[in-house]
């Protein structure tokens, strides 16, 4: 996966954020979609801590799974390159599943059939962080752990925002030019049994 590829896929998200409102409203998330679709936090009570930013959030793989009308029709190159990207990272996610497996002493295919081998669901969740005018009193994301086998972080090369919870105390994870970020998923910390070394993560 070219660099260059990676700035395209990253081009074409902020295009589509930068639409008029009421284009991207076309894909709002509904009832019926669950999570995917464009859209910020649903607020459900008073105090809510909300995220800064847009997402849209889209189920990429198996392709039987993925709900088509929320994909953007603009910008045009929008569908392929989500595509092409999910192609490659699935060979991608392959070879790190079985990196691990090997690190571990296991059986090179044990972590994937453990998880269901190839029909493990994909999904990209693509965020935009507008200009906020009092940014100390934001976060672009909250704190969380990810509730998924890995996550893969595609991250602006302009902006530092990622950060990392250890020892009570957050630090900057480094943008490394052309490098894509990985984090370990709750899933697979899980199957280590080690519930309590879980990650946690925040946006600023």
């Amino acid at each position: 996966m070219t660099s260059s590829f990676r700035d395209e896929l990253c081009q074409v998200t902020q295009q589509f954020f930068e639409l008029p409102l009421e284009e991207k409203k076309i894909y709002a998330k509904t009832k019926i979609g669950g999570n995917q679709g464009y859209g910020s936090d649903e607020i459900l009570y008073n105090d809510q801590t909300l995220d800064w930013n847009d997402r849209l959030s889209l189920d990429v793989y198996p392709e039987d799974q993925c709900k088509y009308n929320f994909w953007p029709v603009k910008p045009e190159s929008f569908r392929p390159i989500l595509h092409e990207y999910t192609v490659k990272l699935r060979v991608m996610v392959d070879f790190l599943l079985k990196a691990m497996a090997c690190s571990l002493n296991l059986n090179v295919d044990c972590i994937l059939k453990q998880l269901g081998g190839l029909g493990v669901s994909m999904r990209a969740r693509l965020n935009y962080y507008p200009s906020c005018p009092r940014p100390e009193l934001v976060l672009g994301l909250k704190p969380h752990a990810d509730d998924s086998i890995i996550t893969v972080v595609l991250p602006n090369k302009q902006v530092q925002g990622l950060q990392i919870l250890k020892d009570d105390k957050w630090f900057k994870a480094p943008v490394v030019s052309g490098a894509l970020f990985i984090n370990v998923g709750d899933v697979i910390e899980v199957m280590r049994m080690e519930i309590d070394c879980l990650v946690l993560f925040q946006n600023v």
